[in-house]
């Protein structure tokens, strides 16, 4: 909480911000929830044998990214629970172009050294452009499995990147190692997404991936893959919001093994990242393991969980 206080202030500080008061109720909530991303900038910067006191300044320029990322991301999934539910898409598409050159201006006006600034400007451009070309295949839908990957690498796994490359530049921008660690956050990133496609589909209220006709992992198994329940599943989704029809569909997520497939889709992903941090001699290897670990449990806990409840 004092951490989160600390980017507060900081943002504060940028007139741009203070000049458009319509985002100042916006900022705790774009601080709020942002653990998880200065845990991996953290990690990047401390494989590294970086310091964590000098991350604020890049901390907060990849929330405003992802406040970015994320409005556009809820207007093009017709997000319900998205800001633009209330402003209009018009406004909410002029706010993450806001936060987007917010994040830049925070970069260039830090302690940073230039060499540190233009690389990490870099390595944020690069990621919005493959960002965008994501979220364009997600919009289009990917209908197999080939176009779901492809989504995903383009989607996901550039910002999970940019994270641990960031904080690895800011850490120590002469390690040799840099590299290595954005492959790490890029297997990461795939990871995230599977863990998410999963969370979302077995949620107790059907989210837009249900209602809007979109293919997350356990929805496109359960609709491409032949099994004996295929044809009730896509009876069921087509009206996912009459009663009981949800909680039937997910029992056939269940059944017909598209969560379990989910799940062995990320132990593959699991051993190359484990071969990235073994085959990286400069690295703090137990800080990436440590991150690795951490993302390989929730599924446990949620197989584990959903096993007790077929009981």
């Amino acid at each position: 909480m004092i951490l989160e206080k600390k980017l507060i202030a900081i943002y504060r500080d940028y007139q741009v911000f203070n000049d458009w008061k319509i985002l100042e109720p916006k900022i705790e909530k774009v601080f709020h929830g942002s653990i998880h991303i200065q845990k991996l900038i953290k990690a990047g910067c401390l494989a590294v044998g970086g310091d964590e006191e000098s991350l604020s300044a890049a901390i907060i320029a990849l929330c405003c990214v992802q406040k970015s990322i994320m409005l556009v991301d809820d207007i093009l999934d017709n997000d319900p629970r998205g800001d633009h539910i209330l402003i209009g898409n018009g406004r909410a598409s002029n706010q993450a172009q806001a936060f987007l050159g917010g994040a830049l201006q925070i970069i260039i006006k830090s302690d940073f050294t230039p060499n540190q600034k233009f690389r990490m400007i870099d390595v944020i451009s690069k990621m919005i452009i493959d960002t965008s070309f994501g979220q364009n295949l997600d919009v289009n839908i990917p209908k197999t499995e080939g176009e779901y990957w492809k989504m995903v690498k383009a989607k996901s796994s550039p910002f999970y990147g940019a994270l641990f490359e960031i904080g690895a530049i800011a850490g120590n921008p002469n390690s040799r190692e840099i590299k290595k660690v954005r492959a790490f956050g890029d297997i990461y990133g795939e990871m995230i997404q599977i863990h998410d496609d999963l969370l979302d589909c077995l949620d107790t209220t059907p989210g837009p991936d249900w209602v809007e006709g979109r293919l997350p992992l356990p929805i496109l198994f359960a609709e491409i893959v032949d099994h004996p329940e295929r044809d009730e599943f896509i009876h069921l989704r087509a009206d996912i919001e009459e009663k009981n029809n949800l909680e039937q569909a997910q029992k056939i997520l269940i059944s017909c093994g598209a969560v379990a497939y989910c799940v062995d889709q990320l132990f593959p992903r699991e051993q190359l990242a484990i071969e990235i941090i073994e085959s990286a001699d400069g690295l703090d290897k137990r800080v990436l393991m440590n991150v690795l670990q951490e993302v390989m449990v929730a599924p446990s806990k949620l197989i584990e969980n959903l096993e007790k409840s077929q009981v």
